[in-house]
C-alpha cells in the first residue's frame, strides 16, 4: 500500500464519518473534526460561496432548521489524491425556512454528488451538486413565475399600444 492509497482510504472513511455524524445524526458540534477552518462550500441552493468553519456550521443548523430529519444515504464514494467524490440520495421533510422559501411540509428525495478536497484530513472545499429545479418542484415550485409572468405582461403592453 502506497502513501496515497493510505490517504485516500483516510479520506474515504473521514466522509463516511462525516455523512453520519453531520448529515445523519445532526452533530453540528462535530464540525471541527471534519471541517478546515477556512474551508469553501459550494451549493447550487444558496446564493454564494459558503466561506469558513463557523459559515458552514451555520449553514448546517439552517439546513437542519429548514428539514430537521434531513437524511443522506451514500451510494458510491471513489477518491484520488486529496479528493472524494461521493454519489448520494437527499431526503427530508420541509418544517422550517428554507432561505426565502417558508415550511412547505412536503418531502423531498434528492440526488446529488460532490466533490470534496481535503486538507490535513478535513474538508477544504465541496462542489455540492444537486438538481435545483427538482428541488423547487418538491416544494410546490415549478417553473419560476416570473419568467411566465414578464413575458405575459410585456405581450399586453404591446397589444394595449395598437
Amino acid at each position: 500500500m502506497t502513501a496515497t492509497d493510505t490517504i485516500e482510504q483516510t479520506n474515504l472513511d473521514g466522509h463516511r464519518r462525516f455523512a453520519d455524524d453531520i448529515w445523519n445524526d445532526h452533530r453540528v458540534e462535530t464540525a471541527p473534526e471534519y471541517v478546515h477552518e477556512n474551508c469553501v462550500l459550494y451549493d447550487p441552493t444558496q446564493p454564494r460561496p459558503i466561506r469558513g468553519r463557523e459559515a458552514f456550521a451555520r449553514y448546517l443548523r439552517d439546513t437542519f432548521t429548514a428539514f430537521p430529519d434531513l437524511r443522506v444515504e451514500l451510494h458510491e464514494m471513489l477518491a484520488e489524491g486529496d479528493t472524494v467524490v461521493a454519489h448520494y440520495t437527499l431526503t427530508g421533510t420541509h418544517e422550517g425556512p428554507f432561505g426565502r422559501i417558508s415550511p412547505t411540509g412536503r418531502r423531498i428525495e434528492l440526488e446529488g454528488m460532490s466533490m470534496v478536497r481535503y486538507v490535513d484530513g478535513r474538508i477544504a472545499e465541496e462542489r455540492a451538486f444537486v438538481d435545483s429545479a427538482t428541488l423547487r418542484r418538491q416544494l410546490g415550485f415549478g417553473f419560476p413565475t416570473v419568467l411566465v409572468t414578464v413575458p405575459r405582461l410585456a405581450l399586453r403592453a404591446i397589444r394595449d399600444r395598437r
